[in-house]
């Protein structure tokens, strides 16, 4: 995707990652704070529609596997 192409050239790739689980914990640099939070699906879902997920990049990513059939059953 391109998350910006009228200022911007870069490009947004997403994946899905089925089963995952943490492992170890993010070590992060002195400018930034990295959380990784692992939610269900449905609850993904629901945080999207009540708008706690909110970033346009992550809802867009969420709504293409929705479209290609990867995550089940379809959004409600």
């Amino acid at each position: 995707m391109n998350p910006n192409p009228a200022l911007f050239g870069n490009r947004l790739h997403a994946f899905l990652g089925r089963g995952a689980r943490r492992v170890a914990e993010v070590v992060s640099e002195t400018t930034e704070e990295t959380v990784v939070e692992l939610v269900p699906l449905d609850d993904l879902r629901r945080l999207i529609r009540d708008g706690v997920v909110c970033h346009a990049l992550v809802v867009a990513a969420v709504y293409l596997a929705d479209l290609r059939g990867e995550l089940g059953a379809p959004m409600a």
